[in-house]
């Protein structure tokens, strides 16, 4: 009956993988899909539309003004004009009035404000493309990291399968040694223990691969969070970047220095504008207007209309406000503030450059190191098991060298993909992760 009942059990197991029909999904695959789906993409691609609005002509005074006005008016009374020497009495009766214009204003000049205006929105935009391109590069980055996170995890469950299913088939060795009086109680106890391990272990494994697939469809934007995916354990990483490559790289693509770049010139057009209060003001304006009205009841006026066109120009000229001191002065201040942080992301992005390549170089050592620690582990492994079935060593020694294969199998795993994400930062530093 325990027999039946374990290989239920290993059944069971070898179907978790297979319950939920999984939908191959490249890594390209899952990019294109972010790209379109994403909730944070779409919102900063709104971000950017309503920037390249206001960076248009249409919102930085280039253009006139045009209005269209018109009014009525309606009374109706009656009653006396008294004069001096008589009394009129007024028929009851209606009277009215109307009027209709069209006027265009045009700021002739304005002390440059409206150009130095147009050029602060024109750098916001620059801004806001970069800033959806950064968060472009972010959510790649993000996407990499649940991607290769999930290629991790569905590998980790199918090792830890692997190894319990070893654990299985020691356990009914072990159980059929000592029913023939071969092997000890012990050893089979221990055996059952190691299965068990193995068997927690492998549905632990199963729950972090579901929850990492949620967040993964989250990112994607999936309606179905619970959708499931059969990524790619295969990557190509290239080992043969260099510093002096990326140094070059970093001090031209970087997408930061672009931001910053573009808040520089925004702070220094921002003086300029501070100026624009100093200078005059000229502008046009132009119309045609319609009048009338009738009265009855008038004394001596009954009615009239005026109608024709109209044209003028208007000058301005603040000679002085304490605001506009304060504004010049402030826009100087954040211009020194915009030339500080400047050097200031310089040294932060080659600082980054720098760690970077480090952790790049470093997971690819690592990555060697851990395909060599395989080698020897599954030679070791191989060994182990040809001495327990000769009595050689103790089934705690053949444990250990059943774990220490696992663990550079899981080891090896996890470097593949920490280096290929290594691989990514350096280029998101270098402005080419697009």
């Amino acid at each position: 009956m325990q027999r039946k009942f374990n290989l239920f059990i290993l059944g069971f197991f070898s179907l978790l993988p297979g319950l939920v029909a999984q939908e191959s999904l490249s890594f390209e695959e899952a990019l294109k899909r972010m790209l379109e789906y994403n909730f944070d993409l779409r919102i900063q691609l709104i971000s950017t539309q309503q920037a390249e609005n206001t960076a248009s002509l249409l919102n930085n005074n280039y253009l006139p003004t045009l209005n269209v006005n018109g009014g009525a008016g309606w009374t109706y009374y009656g009653g006396n004009n008294r004069l001096e020497t008589q009394t009129i009495e007024l028929d009851p009766n209606a009277s009215y009035s109307y009027d209709a214009g069209l006027s265009i204003n045009y700021v002739l000049f304005n002390g440059f404000g409206s150009k130095y205006s147009l050029l602060i929105n024109k750098e916001n935009l620059k801004i806001a493309e970069a800033q959806l391109e950064l968060q472009i590069q972010n959510s790649i980055l993000e996407l990499s990291r649940l991607y290769y996170e999930l290629a991790f995890l569905e590998e980790n469950v199918s090792l830890l399968t692997s190894s319990r299913d070893i654990s299985y088939d020691r356990y009914i060795r072990a159980q059929y040694g000592f029913e023939y009086g071969r092997n000890a109680r012990l050893d089979m106890l221990t055996a059952k223990v190691d299965y068990n391990q193995d068997s927690i272990a492998v549905l632990n494994a199963q729950l972090d691969y579901e929850n990492a697939q949620r967040n993964f469809n989250l990112l994607l934007g999936e309606e179905d969070v619970s959708k499931s995916y059969k990524v790619d354990r295969e990557v190509a990483i290239n080992n043969s970047l260099a510093l002096g490559q990326i140094m070059d790289a970093v001090y031209e693509g970087n997408i930061d220095l672009r931001i910053n770049e573009s808040n520089y010139l925004s702070s220094k057009y921002a003086l300029s504008n501070a100026r624009s209060p100093w200078m005059p003001t000229l502008s046009a304006n132009a119309g045609y207007d319609y009048r009338g009205s009738e009265d009855p009841n008038g004394a001596f006026l009954k009615g009239s209309q005026r109608f024709g066109p109209q044209a003028g120009l208007s000058l301005s000229w603040n000679l002085f406000n304490g605001q506009n001191v304060v504004n010049q002065r402030n826009a100087k201040l954040s211009l020194e503030q915009a030339e500080l942080r400047q050097e200031q992301i310089k040294q932060q992005v080659k600082a980054q450059a720098y760690n970077a390549f480090s952790l790049y170089k470093t997971s690819l050592a690592v990555l060697d190191a851990q395909e060599d620690n395989v080698s020897t582990a599954k030679l070791n492994f191989d060994r182990s098991k040809e001495a327990l079935a000769l009595g050689q060593i103790t089934t705690a020694e053949y444990r250990a060298a059943q774990l220490n294969y696992l663990q550079s199998l899981q080891n090896r795993s996890r470097a593949k993909y920490d280096a290929k994400n290594a691989e990514l930062q350096v280029l998101a530093l270098m402005g080419e992760l697009k």
